[in-house]
């Protein structure tokens, strides 16, 4: 006896199967399939119940409970949505169990386990020892409505269980579907929509008892805007709308997964990115950020008019913060699937500018940049600062349009109030690091002189008698869910040191990017000008302003490295040199090479090199210089 029931259990651990219903005294091995709609049925009593195995189950199963009446808990003991306490060894709890109708008429009790009422954890997080809880069905059991399921999962039609069992809609789910035959982008799509209609269905309540609701007890989905209902749907309204029509979906460029793995998804109207991101990062944003991030924000303080809904959560986003922040973040941990939904900035600024969702682009064509601070590597950063030189940017100069400078001052002050929130440390000392400044240049068709929240013109949109040299510039931090972990410690100890004080670093990349100007007391005269050779002489004061120019050494040579320069030279209070054709990059790089100038006067052993290598693209004349101060 004991060798078979040995071997019965061996096979039910094999092979699991369900055990066959009963119907009466009728063994059904095949149920018919008395509906066919994908509707809930509700519980009649002209059926028993019987226990089944689930192979699907998240733990173990209790088979040596008795049956129990159709629709009734057990007697007491909590029922479906009620109050529990936790235990260590039974994920039940004290939770009793309850009796579910299945497509073919047979009634199953479903144990309920006791689930951690918590909304920072994980969704399907049981209760702890003796904590309160709440009764909810396990993921894949039987179930009659959405709200019986534990957060995160929803009451689906499953046709192997042969009824209605709690799910996470996953792109499994969608491909399961019978009939249905969806690409990825599709699939992700119809995920998003589904979690944000239902998280909107949450926010409405919690708006009529004027409540926050950063974290969806429904859906487990988040977002920082919950802190406010009616920004909140607003803001979701607008991206469910906007992904509304899934098919319309792509993936975002030939090249859709970044460095990190993740992947992007653009909406039809192209407002919108989903990207995945990793379980870390999605705990960062759950457990720390949000909240961090909404009341830096102010969202609780922004006032949605219903005149234009959809302008509301997007200028009051880009009027506080320079954080692409996300509007909803989901996730479905058992298969390992983690989302962001973000706005693309540019056309989320278009909007705001024009006021009109059909018209996106008010300035034009829009080149992106996203760079980080050095030692990190950031493939456009030359290209950037290269481009950034000749553009007329130049907020610190005295001579700038003080409209450059107050909005230069407006934006720098968002942009180090965004780093310092991103710099604060948590208890284990960890803060956010390899986050990018996101810039984006426009070259409008006409002057702007106000570009709004986040932007600067350049010197050019400032006069009128001027055409085709006024630029735009916009600055966003993307990318900010990395924490300063013992893995990225020993990544930047064996870099030079790339994460160490990373908020410090990103900031000094910002002082060198703007602060490049010809000091108070330049002089500049020009020796010759043609279409082959315009050629300056400058002269510049000597002190602290060109020595302090070698912090910078890096960012400003990506920028100014191929510029010739000549006759340099220098006394106790000047440097002077010819400056080769620097074009527009004369305000940005002259400061730069007025400190190269007078090292290169200063040593002797430049013109040593010189005599060993080669004239190369240097006038011969400075070859046959006697002293080391008149060569470079």
């Amino acid at each position: 006896m004991a060798a078979s029931t040995t071997a019965l259990v061996l096979f039910a651990i094999l092979c699991p199967v369900r055990l066959v219903a009963t119907r009466g005294g009728t063994t059904v091995e095949n149920p018919t399939v008395l509906k066919t709609t994908h509707e809930p049925f509700q519980l009649t009593d002209s059926t028993e119940a019987r226990w089944i195995f689930d192979p699907d189950e998240d733990v173990g199963t209790d088979p040596d409970e008795e049956a129990l009446t159709p629709g009734m808990s057990e007697a007491d003991k909590p029922g479906v949505g009620m109050p529990c306490i936790g235990n260590r060894w039974h994920s039940r709890g004290n939770c009793g169990k309850l009796s579910i109708q299945r497509i073919d008429a047979v009634h199953y009790n479903v144990q309920l386990y006791c689930y951690s009422v918590a909304l920072t954890g994980k969704p399907g997080a049981k209760a702890s020892t003796d904590a309160s809880g709440v009764c909810k069905v396990p993921r894949r059991k039987l179930c009659l409505a959405d709200e019986q399921c534990r957060r995160g999962t929803y009451c689906r039609y499953c046709e192997k269980s042969n009824g209605y069992t709690c799910q996470e809609v996953t792109q499994d789910y969608m491909h399961r579907l019978p009939g249905l035959k969806v690409l990825p982008t599709e699939s992700v799509s119809f995920m998003l929509v589904f979690v944000t209609r239902n998280y909107i269905k949450s926010l409405e309540a919690a708006a009529s008892s004027q409540e926050g609701l950063t974290r969806d007890p429904r859906t487990g989905a988040i977002s920082p805007y919950g802190v406010n209902p009616q920004l909140a749907i607003s803001a979701l309204q607008d991206l469910e709308k906007s992904f509304a029509n899934i098919e319309e979906a792509t993936v975002a460029g030939a090249n859709s997964a970044s460095k990190s793995g993740a992947s992007f998804i653009l909406s039809g109207d192209g407002r919108f990115i989903m990207k995945s991101i990793r379980a870390e990062e999605f705990t960062v944003f759950a457990d720390r950020l949000v909240e961090q991030i909404a009341d830096h924000a102010g969202f609780e303080f922004a006032e949605c008019t219903t005149e234009d809904p959809p302008l509301c959560w997007a200028s009051h986003a880009l009027a506080h913060t320079s954080l692409v922040v996300p509007l909803l973040a989901f996730s479905n941990p058992k298969n390992n699937e983690y989302w962001t939904a973000m706005p693309a900035v540019a056309q989320m600024r278009g909007f705001v500018t024009s006021r009109n969702v059909t018209d996106l682009s008010p300035w034009g064509t829009v080149h992106y940049f996203d760079t980080k601070p050095l030692p990190a590597k950031s493939n456009a950063r030359s290209t950037f600062l290269r481009t950034l030189a000749q553009s007329g940017f130049h907020p610190k100069d005295p001579r700038t349009h003080p409209a450059q400078t107050a909005q230069w001052n407006n934006l720098n002050e968002t942009l180090r109030k965004d780093v310092e929130l991103l710099s604060v440390k948590t208890q284990e000392g960890e803060s956010q690091i390899d986050y990018s400044l996101f810039f984006e240049l426009y070259q409008p068709s006409r002057n702007v002189h106000a570009p709004g929240p986040g932007c600067i013109s350049s010197v050019g949109c400032f006069h009128q008698d001027v055409k085709g040299i006024c630029w735009v510039l916009c600055i966003s931090i993307i990318d900010y869910f990395v924490t300063y972990g013992p893995m990225r410690k020993l990544e930047s100890l064996f870099k030079g040191g790339k994460f160490n004080g990373y908020g410090s670093k990103v900031i000094e990349m910002l002082d060198c990017s703007f602060d490049q100007v010809m000091p108070v007391g330049a002089k500049s005269e020009q020796l010759e000008r043609s279409k082959q050779n315009t050629l300056l002489r400058l002269q510049f004061p000597r002190g602290d302003f060109v020595d302090n120019q070698k912090v910078c050494a890096e960012y400003t040579d990506m920028a100014c490295h191929d510029l010739q320069i000549s006759h340099c030279d220098y006394d106790k209070n000047h440097i002077v040199y010819v400056a080769h054709n620097f074009g527009r990059r004369v305000d940005f790089c002259t400061s730069h090479w007025a400190r190269r100038a007078f090292v290169v006067a200063q040593t002797r052993e430049f013109r040593d090199l010189l005599l060993k290598s080669g004239p190369g693209t240097l006038p011969k004349m400075l070859m046959a210089a006697s002293s080391p101060r008149s060569v470079c």
